[in-house]
């Protein structure tokens, strides 16, 4: 795993989600692409991944389009909502990004997916909640937000496959387990030297019998 979770700061996001859990404890989404030209079928795919990723149908799609004036020109945002389940579990704590980032990974080109922001407006941040997290596929960096009150995220694809990309749904306080060390096995060399030595004490001995066999004195001149 790669442990650098720090994002460049020169990375702009190319989309920003909002999660907000409604009354009905579903969760509304509303998705909102900075591409004015990003295709409403390749955004439909992203919404049929989250599902597909949660196990569950989204509701009450909408795509729409709106307005907006940049630098005095007129543009425009790409936007979807819809409500899903299983982003959000407060009695655990958990968010679940992974779902979310797994959506939008894929996206042929020239509409990539490389870097997007996700709210979760209104949440509250626990001991638990994840703040970053990096691996080769994903880094993902997060922050407190007080106004708005929620959970802020920017989450660079490193990997446009979902299958691996993985993300916690939660901070974890436990330590590594340090590696028990293995074993010592003899290797070759250790074996050939204590084979040697045991040669040269056998050679010794040998040697102290046959002088002390010639040193006493034969049965015939007693």
């Amino acid at each position: 795993m790669n442990c650098n979770a720090q994002v460049p700061v020169s990375i702009k996001p190319q989309a920003s989600v909002v999660i907000k859990e409604d009354p009905t404890t579903a969760e509304v989404v509303e998705i909102t692409m900075v591409d004015p030209k990003f295709p409403e079928a390749e955004l439909r795919q992203i919404v049929a991944r989250l599902g597909a990723e949660l196990g569950v149908q989204p509701r009450g799609f909408a795509s729409y389009v709106e307005p907006y004036q940049a630098a005095g020109q007129p543009s425009r945002f790409v936007k979807a909502r819809i409500g899903v389940n299983g982003l959000i579990d407060r009695a655990r704590g958990e968010l679940n990004l992974q779902a979310l980032v797994r959506a939008f990974a894929g996206v042929p080109a020239p509409h990539t997916i490389k870097a997007f922001q996700v709210m979760f407006d209104d949440e509250l941040a626990t001991v638990n909640t994840l703040s970053t997290y990096a691996s080769d596929a994903v880094a993902v960096d997060g922050k407190i937000t007080v106004e708005p009150r929620g959970i802020e995220y920017l989450v660079v694809l490193r990997s446009q496959t979902g299958a691996e990309i993985s993300i916690p749904s939660k901070h974890s306080a436990e330590p590594d387990k340090p590696e028990q060390p293995e074993p010592a096995t003899p290797t070759f060399s250790n074996v050939l030297i204590g084979l040697l030595v045991l040669a040269s004490v056998s050679a010794g001995a040998l040697v102290y019998f046959l002088v002390l066999a010639r040193s006493r004195p034969s049965a015939k001149g007693r």
